[in-house]
């Protein structure tokens, strides 16, 4: 089971035999191994405003946020439009009207000297330095620059002069494929091929030229169709607003994940508003058994990705005695912590193991790894353990109705998605699949009935604290508690989905 927490962007990796929905999330494995974050890059683009030191400050941010790459565009306005071309009508929306296309890009150039200084300092800084050439003397000056990525925007695509020119540079290349069919993309990998680039060299981003992209037009599932049509590796250019859907675009096999960011979403300029933050950079919290290689990971996953502001280890491990042994916990949370990762170990303190859980938590402390306890949850020995929120939710003396929503994102081992960890245990009514194309978090906020209220899952109605250590908060919200007899026609709803 792998639950991501919609309104708090926390991916959990929990429960038993987990799937691939840590690659629906972080990849179907069945083995919780954490693959496929290779490759970051973020899109600086035109946020600079055409001005050398914000372009620097981008740079900064996209070293301090962790990202392997930061890319610009170099391009010469009179080469790329028209002077009588209009603006695309996002470019209206963020920048006015009063200017034309030419206009607004002219006041967006860089000169030659600013690439080469920005360049220098990407060096110093340590990240590589890309940027998307619009125009063959642009391709020219690159080159010069001793570039050895070029990435080609899904403009260009088309462009088979343009292909030629960049192919027979025998370079690695990105190439993006928004508003490209099936065909297009097969006779631009044709000409780079033919150019004299060889087709284990190019990466196929997947992308939506719609700024910003709507939740329900991505359609990841086209990466997986160009891969296996193409044979080649692919990513995905985010357009969308936030980070889910690049996290799922990983799960899904992307190699390289391009996304726009900005210093200030309302800095002027046509971009700014489709961008991240640097701060929405750091937005993920991983709960896991730990039962994966730490080194794969250590490998793949950038240590910005579990970094916010929270005050506890953004990795959280669970340990059960019997299930995961804590000598092996303890190894591996000093090679993350060695790595530079948060990380903290969690014990439950059942009441047939309180002794042990506490004892362990003082050699964990004396070790100088963040121990921290959590209270049992449910009945034992005729005892009901836990502070819930809906009284008579859990092991109830009574069956009732109800209407309830999770405020989080459960699947299955399938992909599967539930309302509650009752209905997944059980197997009963999911509402969705994480791969289905309209699936997007609308439908995680709804409201839906049930018939199952007494025998919920302790962890969904127990009053806890959320990331920002808030109490009061509880997984499942409920509305409607009423017993069944007010209501005999009330039916759950179930909604029967084809595996992809």
């Amino acid at each position: 089971m792998v639950v991501m927490q919609a309104r708090e962007k926390i991916i959990l990796l929990g429960g038993g035999g987990h799937s691939k929905v840590l690659a629906e999330l972080i990849r179907l494995s069945g083995k919780y191994e954490i693959m496929g974050i290779l490759d970051s890059g973020l899109e600086a683009g035109v946020n600079h405003n055409g001005e050398t030191d914000i372009a620097k400050k981008l740079v900064d941010a996209a070293v301090d946020s962790g990202a392997d790459a930061v890319k610009f565009q170099t391009f010469k306005a009179e080469k790329l439009v028209s002077p009588y071309a209009p603006k695309a009508e996002y470019q209206t929306q963020t920048t006015g009207n009063s200017n034309t296309q030419y206009e607004m890009l002219k006041k967006l150039e860089l000169d030659t000297g600013a690439f080469k200084e920005l360049l220098s300092y990407s060096r110093e800084r340590g990240i590589v330095f890309l940027s998307t050439p619009f125009d063959p003397g642009s391709i020219d000056f690159l080159d010069e620059l001793g570039l050895e990525i070029f990435k080609i925007p899904s403009g260009e695509i088309t462009n088979l002069p343009y292909l030629w020119r960049v192919g027979s540079l025998s370079k690695k290349i990105i190439m993006s494929t928004g508003m490209a069919d099936m065909g297009e993309i097969e006779d631009a990998l044709d000409v780079l091929a033919g150019a004299g680039t060889h087709r284990e060299n190019i990466t196929v981003l997947h992308c939506n030229t719609e700024y910003p992209t709507p939740f329900e037009d991505v359609n990841l599932l086209a990466m997986q169709t160009i891969s296996d049509a193409f044979k080649v590796r692919v990513g995905y250019s985010d357009h969308t607003p936030g980070t889910e859907v690049p996290v799922a675009a990983v799960a899904l096999g992307a190699t390289v994940i391009e996304k726009h960011f900005t210093l200030d979403k309302n800095m002027p300029c046509p971009d700014h508003s489709a961008s991240l933050e640097p701060y929405e950079l750091k937005a993920m919290d991983l709960l896991t058994n730990m039962m994966f290689d730490v080194d794969e990971f250590i490998k793949n996953v950038p240590v910005w990705r579990f970094t916010r502001e929270a005050p506890y280890a953004a990795i959280r491990v669970s340990y059960h005695p019997g299930q995961n042994d804590i000598d092996d916990l303890i190894k591996k949370t000093f090679r993350l912590k060695d790595a530079g990762f948060r990380i903290g170990i969690y014990g439950i303190e059942h009441p047939s193991i309180t002794d042990h859980i506490l004892e362990t938590k003082e050699r964990c402390l004396k070790l100088g790894i963040d121990f921290r306890t959590k209270e049992f949850l449910g009945e034992w020995e005729g005892r009901l353990y836990g502070t819930f929120k809906y009284e008579g939710s859990v092991c109830g003396g009574e069956m009732k109705q109800s209407e309830c929503r999770t405020t989080e994102i459960i699947a299955d081992p399938a992909g599967y998605v539930y309302k509650c960890h009752s209905d997944l245990y059980n197997g009963r009514n999911p509402f969705a699949h994480i791969l289905d194309e309209d699936f997007d978090e609308s439908k995680v906020e709804e409201f839906r009935p049930c018939k199952f209220f007494g025998d919920c899952n302790p962890c969904d109605v127990k009053v806890k604290t959320n990331r920002f250590q808030i109490f009061g908060h509880t997984s499942v919200e409920m509305k409607n508690i009423e017993s069944m007899k007010a209501n005999s026609k009330i039916e759950e709803t179930s909604i029967i989905i084809n595996h992809p």
